[in-house]
């Protein structure tokens, strides 16, 4: 009876010993999966990002009124005040245009403090155009829309000079 206890306890022992191995290399595995998916879905938001950006820039690139409405808010930067100079219809056309690209920086912002991109990816935005009149006057009425956090962010980064 001892040594069917013996053989027994040696089996049971084989058992845990196979048994913990398994949960190991289960771990390994589902590990190795969960990396695989969270550079799968850091490059797929890059990507998304890149895309948008693409689409933003096409848009002002390719829309005449667009690219001109741009460069006036830079040459005066009272422009969007004068009627004569810009429109009701063209403040409208260029705060659409605006609200994208802050979305965008959202976008990423967002991402940051998710973790799945880099601090970095906001040092890429540009926000130069951002700290324009007609940028921080569209802003002051604009920030409802947007998330808390990075309203504070973006705020700040609208006053710098």
């Amino acid at each position: 009876a001892d040594r069917v206890n013996m053989k027994s306890s040696k089996w049971i022992a084989v058992s845990e010993i196979a048994g913990a191995l398994g949960v190991i290399a289960t771990l390994i595995f589902v590990g190795t999966e969960i990396r695989e998916n969270t550079e799968a879905i850091r490059t797929a938001t890059v990507q998304a990002i890149a895309d948008q950006d693409t689409t933003i820039n096409l848009t002002y690139a390719t829309d005449d009124r667009i690219a001109e409405l741009f460069a006036l808010t830079h040459d005066d930067p009272e422009a969007h005040k004068d009627e004569s100079k810009m429109s009701y219809p063209d403040r409208i056309r260029l705060g659409m245009a605006l609200r994208s690209a802050l979305r965008r920086v959202e976008n990423i912002y967002l991402h940051v403090q998710a973790g799945v991109l880099e601090p970095q990816a906001l040092d890429r935005v540009g926000y130069r155009w951002y700290q324009t009149a007609f940028v921080l006057d569209y802003w002051e009425g604009a920030q409802d829309g947007f998330d808390a956090e990075f309203v504070k962010f973006m705020s700040l980064k609208i006053a710098e000079k």
